[in-house]
């Protein structure tokens, strides 16, 4: 009986030997195929399982289903350049200058950068690989909801009409111009455009900056304003240089919207 286990301990010895002489992906097919819980080399474990399935069909033969992920593989640890980002296994630079220098820096693209694009690239993106575009460690709203509150958000009804959409589709999960991060065009995706509707437009609104009058969020006065009446209007124009004006003569508790369109006109003073 000894004599036996011995033989098969010999076996097993030889058989690991034959397949160690193999490539990388041979030996896991082979090694996988025996044993359970081998790690696949090419696949990292916690973010990018290995996701096919083994089925077997009418004559009894494996087949592999066609459903294994891309993997989107960061070119440095694609051409094992491992140098370019380490240092004896320690980042060369603390982040994201390590990651400017190779890609844009937001800090000189946007007004208002997000917080992990100002400290750490890595919340977001896995410096390897992933299974997602763009090296993103999540999809869709998964992303941003592993920081930001999903009951907190729900609450705001601007976000009660966008279902199921991806919060990129109308922020730049890096930054922008304003402190929403809202892209531009934004919100004519539910709102008129009014450049298709005014010969003359208003500054802000020309140049896409809504939430300079507008809060996109949390306003709880009418149409979401940041002020209300002549406080809103003077929040950018001068009050002196408004009433040195002969035809504001006597208007000081008028709102200015009584004769002038917040948003555009036909002629170049946005009167109604």
């Amino acid at each position: 009986m000894p004599k036996y286990k011995n033989k098969i301990k010999l076996s097993i010895f030889l058989f690991v030997l034959l397949i160690a002489a193999c490539s990388t992906e041979t030996t896991y097919k082979v090694l996988s195929f025996v044993f359970d819980g081998v790690p696949d080399p090419d696949y990292d474990n916690t973010t990018n399982r290995l996701d096919s399935v083994v089925q077997i069909d009418s004559t009894g033969i494996l087949d592999i289903a066609e459903n294994i992920p891309t993997i989107n593989i960061h070119q440095p640890y694609k051409t094992k350049s491992c140098n370019s980002c380490h240092d004896n296994s320690m980042a060369t630079e603390k982040q994201p200058g390590l990651c400017y220098s190779c890609h844009e820096s937001f800090e000189d693209n946007y007004a208002v950068v997000h917080g992990p694009a100002l400290s750490e690239c890595t919340s977001c993106h896995n410096p390897h690989q992933s299974k997602f575009d763009k090296l993103v460690k999540r999809e869709n709203e998964e992303l941003c909801f592993y920081c930001h509150s999903s009951e907190q958000l729900a609450y705001n009804d601007v976000h009660s009409l966008i279902d199921n959409s991806n919060c990129t589709e109308c922020h730049n999960p890096h930054g922008e111009e304003n402190k929403f991060f809202l892209k531009e065009g934004t919100c004519y995706k539910c709102h008129d455009d009014f450049n298709d509707t005014y010969k003359h437009l208003h500054g802000p609104v020309d140049s896409g900056f809504c939430n300079s009058c507008h809060d996109n969020h949390s306003s709880e006065k009418e149409y979401k304003l940041l002020l209300t009446g002549q406080e809103m209007c003077l929040k950018c124009h001068n009050k002196s240089s408004v009433f040195k004006n002969e035809n504001h003569e006597g208007i000081e508790d008028f709102d200015c919207t009584e004769c002038h369109n917040p948003h555009g006109g036909d002629n170049r003073y946005i009167l109604n």
